[in-house]
């Protein structure tokens, strides 16, 4: 069993450093240790290895600045809505923002991640008038306004279409604790 504890600490290990590579990872006392969490092995009972112990430090403390707006224009025929960020100038990695829409006016036709300079995605779409996104950017990070991702909208009703972007939305930090540095975000109309 105790390869599966390694391979645990492995993965934890590799996802820290793509994401941290500032950090010094070190071997000791039978655990992988970095400034922002432990990952120990050698805690864990010796007739089991289906567990890792993990601590975290708090997290620093960093301004509330970034910026989460969206912006709807008329393209092609569709409804473009860029989703835009602006971290002023403080380096960040991560942009979780679920988004609602007029389902009523809009259905969601096309995410297009090829103008984002983020790197890595993951979404949910939800036909109900709603989509959630993350979107990840390796160490170093962004630190300048930019386009996170494009969403394209066939328009399917009457109306000027309404834009949101949820309460829980988030803009990490790159400083290693995943600080929330969000200070606002805006939604947007279409008509």
């Amino acid at each position: 069993m105790k390869s599966s504890t390694t391979g645990i600490v492995i993965i934890g290990v590799l996802l820290a450093s793509i994401f941290y590579p500032s950090h010094q990872f070190l071997r000791a006392e039978g655990g992988f240790s970095a400034s922002n969490f432990f990952i120990n092995s050698t805690n864990l009972p010796q007739e089991t290895t289906d567990s890792v112990e993990l601590t975290a430090e708090l997290e620093p403390n960093l301004n509330k600045v970034a910026e989460l707006f969206l912006h709807a224009t008329t393209t092609d025929n569709l409804v473009r809505l860029d989703v835009i960020v602006d971290p002023h100038g403080q380096s960040i990695n991560l942009v979780n923002a679920p988004l609602t829409y007029s389902s009523s006016t809009l259905r969601l036709v096309k995410t297009d991640y090829d103008s984002s300079a983020f790197s890595l995605f993951l979404s949910n779409v939800d036909t109900a008038g709603s989509v959630s996104f993350v979107a990840m950017q390796p160490a170093p990070g962004i630190n300048t306004r930019t386009i996170v991702t494009s969403f394209y909208f066939e328009v399917i009703g009457q109306g000027p279409a309404l834009f949101t972007v949820g309460t829980d939305a988030e803009v990490m930090a790159n400083d290693g604790f995943g600080t929330n540095i969000l200070a606002k975000s805006s939604g947007a109309i279409w008509e």
